[in-house]
């Protein structure tokens, strides 16, 4: 699954830089008009558990406390590890997450990748979010071609934010752009201070082992170290992911109540990352009365202070952090200094000081809006009837996604009731521009329109019409006829393949119907239609747990809109079909 939502996310971007190059800083004016509550949509390149994600998480919740909507947009599914009060929006993988940005009054693009396009739906201002990344830290070693990438998409939104000054000291020199500094805080029913019991003593780590710059394969040689010297001591080890080399206790994605407990349990805190913007888990034990050894990263620099709040060594230099951490063990009372200078150092980062602060930042922006042109009649010839959007709110988001088109075509996806309660979309020119001018190929926005069968010229129509119409014997020879002409690969290839799928299934072939499918599904892991066909005969078979299985798979991808042919709102008719609520 990871390396077909890796292979997705690829393919999206590449479509996405397309149009990069014709991009420019929009034009704002004053909107005039007096909102009630304004409305903040945060896009996220992933929702895994880390520090990046769980502020942006936190600014999420804290905001909505304050009287302002919230919105979050992913390709990925609603992450269970952290509670989420704002409404959230998951867009396939196929389509860049742009094309689904709701009407609001703000943009906030959390990664780089992303500015343009938010830029390009042409909605709202855009603010970009800058947590750090190697954009930064490793700057002059980026290939050139990637470099003119992000330096334009970095001139590209109305406002920089920094979790830091030391990025936002970097931005400057890197992209010549200022940036407003909104520090990351605690959760403060989370991450607090006990009293500490037992008498084991347990140095704790954070980060994945295959994340380098997180320095985890260092802290293990820091470990041995200790052992060498005599301490008998406990290596307890948080991580995102199931590490290939596993050591001591190892903690997979725990919740953040339990995370709290295991930084109040460690006896130390030890981080050996090379580079960091704002490193949260030094100051997360730092407000759990936890001492913390860390490297010399530039995000540390932003709180922490050598010799008062933690002890400080080179990244990499292994017998340099072992005796910081021996130093510590061995000295009760610098034990108990830098227990309160970090509590002390903690209490100063308050989310409803900086959510406050960041509410006003907001509000103010706010009061601009992007300038439009407005003649969208003028320049774009409609053929089809707006009345038949299937969202009535996707209407107002098309005029926006016109105004700053680049293409002369829009492609939309046209819904026809072939199956019953199984919508079936197929992709079909529905604006033209009246003057072209010849920037980009196609545009594919995923506004669905009601169709009828009838009217839409679409391939095997005729056979189409004979499964419509029950004759599913017929239908099912007729298709196997037309794939002998359409090599194994091909689209025209894996839309027949779902219709005889489709034909075996209300014929009850089952038998052939698994074949054909567990081979199908090999050839195209993309078209969820199969899977989702695949499915209903597992549930009808009494294979539940394989049957989740699938319907987790079609979550994740969710509709197919590579193909010309896919099954329209799947993850919601899956749920449906497998009778889940």
């Amino acid at each position: 699954m990871n390396n077909l939502i890796n292979e997705l996310r690829y393919s999206e971007y590449k479509e996405r830089v397309k149009s990069l190059k014709y991009l420019s800083k929009p034009l704002f004016v004053e909107d005039k008009r007096r909102k009630k509550q304004i409305h903040v949509v945060y896009i996220l390149n992933h929702v895994g558990v880390c520090g990046g994600t769980k502020v942006i998480l936190e600014h999420a919740n804290g905001l909505i406390d304050l009287g302002l909507k919230v919105t979050l947009l992913s390709h990925f599914p609603k992450p269970n590890w952290f509670v989420i009060k704002a409404d959230y929006i998951q867009a396939p993988f196929q389509i860049e997450l742009s094309k689904y940005i709701p009407i609001c009054d703000v943009i906030i693009a959390t990664y780089w990748e992303h500015i343009g396009s938010c830029v390009e739906s042409g909605i709202a201002p855009v603010i970009y979010f800058e947590q750090g990344d190697f954009h930064l830290f490793e700057w002059e070693t980026i290939e050139e071609e990637k470099r003119n990438i992000i330096y334009s998409q970095i001139q590209l939104p109305h406002e920089i934010l920094a979790v830091s000054s030391q990025i936002s000291q970097l931005i400057k020199v890197n992209f010549n752009r200022d940036s407003l500094v909104v520090h990351n805080a605690l959760n403060e029913e989370i991450f607090y201070n006990s009293i500490k019991s037992g008498s084991e003593i347990n140095m704790l780590v954070v980060g994945r082992e295959e994340t380098e710059f997180k320095g985890i394969n260092d802290l293990k040689k820091v470990y041995n170290v200790l052992l060498e010297k005599g301490f008998n001591i406990k290596f307890s080890w948080v991580t995102q992911t199931t590490p290939q080399n596993p050591l001591g206790e190892v903690y997979i994605n725990p919740t953040q109540e339990k995370l709290g407990e295991l930084y109040r349990e460690a006896t130390i805190y030890v981080c050996g990352s090379y580079y960091e913007s704002f490193p949260l888990p030094p100051l997360e034990a730092m407000a759990s009365g936890t001492p913390v050894v860390t490297t010399r990263n530039l995000g540390i620099n932003e709180y922490g202070i050598d010799e008062y709040n933690c002890l400080m060594a080179e990244p990499g230099d292994i017998n340099s952090i072992s005796e910081k951490i021996i130093r510590i063990l061995s000295d009760k009372d610098l034990y108990d200094n830098l227990i309160t200078n970090g509590l002390t150092t903690a209490n100063k980062f308050n989310w409803s000081i900086i959510l406050n602060e960041l509410k006003n930042f907001y509000e103010n922006i706010a009061t601009k809006k992007t300038f439009s042109q407005d003649k969208l009649d003028d320049e774009w010839e409609f053929l089809f009837n707006v009345k038949d959007i299937v969202n009535k709110s996707d209407k107002d988001r098309l005029k926006f996604l016109l105004n700053n088109a680049k293409s002369d075509s829009i492609l939309m996806p046209v819904q026809l009731e072939i199956i019953p309660d199984i919508p079936t979309c197929y992709w079909k020119e529905l604006i033209v521009r009246k003057t072209p001018i010849g920037l980009c190929g196609p545009l594919k926005l995923p506004i669905i329109v009601k169709g009828e069968f009838q009217e839409l010229d679409i391939k095997y129509k005729d056979i189409i019409y004979l499964y419509k119409d029950n004759r599913y014997s017929e239908a099912l020879n007729k298709f196997i006829n037309e794939l002998r002409y359409y090599e194994v690969g091909t689209e025209e290839h894996s839309i027949l393949i779902k219709w005889i799928a489709l034909c075996l299934f209300e014929l009850n072939q089952d038998n052939d119907l698994q074949e054909l499918l567990e081979a199908s599904i090999k050839k195209y892991p993309y078209y969820t239609d199969l899977y989702f066909i695949y499915g209903l005969l597992l549930f009808n078979n009494g294979f539940n747990d394989r049957a989740l299985q699938i319907l987790h798979q079609i979550e994740v991808v969710q509709d197919a809109f590579y193909h010309t042919d896919f099954i329209g709102n799947i993850k919601e008719i899956s749920r449906n079909a497998y009778g889940i609520i």
